[in-house]
């Protein structure tokens, strides 16, 4: 099994379903991949680090991708804010990498019973150092009881002034929110109604 599959199934049998679903930390992320997108990758996944799924539509490979999805899972902090610190950290880096200013971090309403945090922002490089593309990602964090979710749509574009990028992927960039609008950690209780796309998708209560 891929480590996060390995994961969840790990948390799956530790926390038994009981009558009371309130009680079970167990969380599926519902991942609605678009039609014709497909498993490309995955990194990390051993207990206590790290880990990272991409998905890819059919024929591009991962080093000369233009539309990516990526999903990270990151073991939680005890302390609160972890999501947001996490993203402030992607823009810092992109800020240094590409010179370009950190947009804001939006809150999201939760839509998870526990009320954890669910932020997104937008991270844009002009152009890509020793390249002629510049990237955007959309990312959104999510605080799972056990793990930090950050989900990516991400694209690869000519090289252009940040402006000029926000402008002409407005389309693309309203394609990515509503995308990300439909990922939503999920107890077991609400998995098939409120998560009908489960990550991993052979997990079940």
């Amino acid at each position: 099994l891929d480590p996060p599959y390995r994961r969840l199934l790990e948390l799956a049998a530790a926390h038994p379903r009981d009558a009371d679903a309130g009680a079970d930390p167990r969380r599926w992320l519902n991942l609605p991949l678009p039609e014709g997108w497909h498993y490309a990758s995955q990194s990390g996944g051993l207990p206590g680090q790290d880990w990272r799924t991409d998905f890819l539509p059919v024929g591009p490979r991962l080093p000369e991708w233009t539309d990516l999805i990526s999903v990270q899972g990151l073991p939680r902090r005890p302390a609160t804010g972890q999501a947001r610190l996490y993203l402030e950290g992607l823009q810092a880096s992109r800020q240094t990498r590409c010179g370009a200013a950190p947009e804001p971090i939006e809150a999201l309403t939760a839509d998870d019973a526990t009320g954890r945090a669910r932020l997104r922002t937008l991270l844009i490089c002009p152009q890509v150092p020793g390249t002629d593309y510049a990237e955007l990602a959309l990312v959104q964090a999510l605080e799972g009881p056990d793990i930090l979710y950050v989900v990516q749509r991400a694209w690869r574009l000519p090289a252009a002034d940040a402006d000029s990028l926000r402008r002409d992927s407005a389309d693309v960039l309203k394609t990515g929110a509503y995308f990300l609008s439909l990922v939503r950690l999920c107890p077991p209780a609400t998995r098939m109604r409120d998560c009908p796309a489960p990550f991993p998708a052979d997990l079940r209560p």
